[in-house]
């Protein structure tokens, strides 16, 4: 291969590979805020419904502005990198099939704690201790039958 065609190969390999424009979220950052995201607004859901002075809404708002402090961006970059993330669809399934497994290992592990829990409160069958002293007495019915 010459020169010329390496760099043209080197260029369709390039363009192929489409990079996320700059001033939008990388995407395991995007793929992180989206995680935190998703459990900010289910926790907004059971916020308000056990506190009936508060509505989903607005702790959902206050829930994603403390997401958005955390990661360090704001709701705009978001939104331009969820449009742009959107308009990719082999990109966003690979995020959002990342959330899936993440929940579903997050899951897992609350079953398991779960069981764990509820088999340590059942009562463990102990065998007789030999170093329990036997009574120096025998009973009266025992020794009659």
């Amino acid at each position: 291969m010459t020169g010329r065609n390496l760099l043209l190969l080197a260029l369709i390999v390039v363009s192929c590979n489409e990079s996320v424009p700059r001033g939008l979220l990388q995407p395991a950052k995007m793929q992180a805020i989206m995680w935190d995201v998703v459990r900010a607004e289910a926790l907004s859901q059971e916020i308000a419904a056990r506190d009936t002075t508060k509505t989903a809404l607005d702790e959902n708002a206050r829930l994603l502005a403390q997401v958005f402090t955390i990661h360090k961006t704001t709701r705009e970059i978001f939104d331009k990198s969820y449009a742009w993330y959107s308009a990719r669809p082999d990109l966003m399934k690979v995020m959002l099939d990342s959330i899936n497994a993440q929940q579903t290992r997050l899951a897992s592990l609350v079953v398991n704690t779960d069981s764990e829990k509820k088999d340590s409160t059942v009562t463990p069958k102990v065998p007789k201790d030999s170093t329990v002293p036997k009574p120096k007495f025998k009973d009266s019915i025992i020794q009659h039958r």
